[in-house]
């Protein structure tokens, strides 16, 4: 869960910026990313 939230936070940080009214979607969207690229090795 840790690793999560410290996703989110660079996520947010990195993104959030150009597209701040889809915050929560461009995050989840990333994370979604993140998760697929990481478990499908």
């Amino acid at each position: 869960m840790r690793a999560l939230a410290k996703l989110h936070h660079l996520a947010v940080r990195g993104i959030v910026p150009e597209a701040n009214r889809d915050h929560l979607s461009v995050t989840a969207t990333t994370l979604s990313s993140l998760l697929r690229s990481t478990y499908s090795v």
